[in-house]
């Protein structure tokens, strides 16, 4: 648990916030956690503006990547 705790402080830190712009406004926030939780449940509806948003690193894009999203967002990891 503590080394994931410190790979997502670590990808949050590294990467550059429009890589977590899951809406496409240009900002990485709440917005952003909620949009990929809506992706998460009609796909065809939400598009994402992100190449990959598998943030977890589970192989696939699902509601708990919103959760790791808002938590980085939040300041959970920092």
């Amino acid at each position: 648990e503590n080394f994931r705790n410190f790979r997502n402080w670590l990808i949050y830190q590294i990467y550059p916030r429009s890589f977590f712009d899951t809406n496409g406004d240009g900002t990485t926030n709440e917005a952003d956690a909620l949009y990929l939780l809506r992706h998460t449940i009609l796909p065809e509806r939400y598009l994402l503006s992100v190449d990959d948003a598998d943030y977890d690193g589970s192989g696939t894009v699902d509601a708990k990547d919103a959760v790791y999203l808002q938590e980085c967002i939040s300041g959970l990891f920092q």
